[in-house]
């Protein structure tokens, strides 16, 4: 081989060798591009993520400042609300309690007004009549004017020692 022979080869050779550095050097340009590609659309996409979540944020804050404000308007609005006590029961708006001690119509009112609540009572001041064959058979006329129920209604006397019902108004069972 000759010397220009040989020199043509090694050019060759040379130029294959840059070609290679060339095209890996590109290659790595590449990936390199490529990378900076994938890492743009990926902030992009979590800029998108993060107002769509800092914009839910917003509303969720507004709602829990809605709900707050409105605790606390219900709280001041149940300030002056009792509850029924532990021995009382919850009923439509009131509460009762049903003694276990036995008094007479006069000391069952007054037991109730001590308990600064309200007797539950038929009214005093209506006339009441039973019903045919309804309990009105006991005594003399004119002498049993108050009521007892033990399952069935009936007429007694006033003076006779009786459970009673105390009611107090009441807005809600805790």
């Amino acid at each position: 081989m000759s010397s220009k022979e040989a020199n043509c080869c090694q050019v060759i050779v040379d130029e294959m060798g840059l070609l290679k550095l060339k095209l890996t050097i590109l290659a790595v340009l590449s990936v390199i591009l490529g990378s900076f590609l994938v890492a743009f659309q990926v902030l992009s996409f979590m800029k998108v993520e993060n107002a769509d979540i800092s914009q839910k944020l917003g509303m969720l804050q507004e709602e829990y400042d809605n709900a707050t404000a409105m605790t606390r308007t219900l709280g001041a609005d149940l300030t002056g609300v009792k509850k029924c006590a532990d021995d009382w029961e919850y009923f439509d708006g009131s509460c009762y309690h049903f003694s276990t001690d036995k008094k007479t119509w006069t000391e069952s009112r007054d037991a109730c007004v001590t308990m600064e609540d309200t007797w539950s009572s038929l009214p005093v001041n209506k006339k009441w009549f039973w019903k045919r064959g309804e309990p009105n058979n006991f005594g003399a006329v004119g002498e049993e004017h108050c009521v007892v129920t033990t399952g069935e209604w009936n007429d007694v006397s006033c003076g006779y020692p009786m459970n009673r019902i105390c009611e107090t108004i009441c807005c809600r069972a805790w």
